[in-house]
């Protein structure tokens, strides 16, 4: 099972607050569609449902000298009633990892702190 962070204020997030903080992140977006994923060993296809409040990040890469790059979205975050959560990987160490820009900015735009599973601050 995956580490999770939390975007966590101790009065609680209200969705209407977490959508605005996504809509005025430059990195994120609304995204509530499902997610689909094939199983290598199977073949079969996996459909996780989407939800109200879940937010993409932009990914963005250059093309050669700078000409063709391409932008790809990746449902990043789940609202669960009162904060946002997101999955914590070693590649978020780096401050250029385009997830952990994504929620040090939301987390400044809702007045919330960022807080693993065991209640440890992340003071990105």
């Amino acid at each position: 099972m995956a580490y999770e962070l939390l975007i966590w204020k101790d009065e609680g997030i209200s969705l209407d607050e977490w959508e605005q903080a996504v809509n005025n992140c430059s990195l994120t977006k609304i995204d509530p569609s499902d997610v689909h994923g094939v199983n290598p060993k199977t073949g079969e296809v996996i459909t996780i449902g989407g939800d109200i409040g879940d937010a993409a990040v932009r990914f963005s890469k250059s093309g050669l000298l700078g000409v063709g790059g391409k932008v790809t979205w990746r449902k990043v975050f789940r609202f669960k009633s009162t904060y946002g959560s997101f999955n914590y990987s070693e590649s978020m160490e780096s401050p250029q990892n385009p997830i952990r820009i994504a929620a040090v900015e939301l987390a400044k735009l809702l007045g919330a702190r960022i807080l693993g599973e065991g209640d440890e601050e992340y003071n990105w």
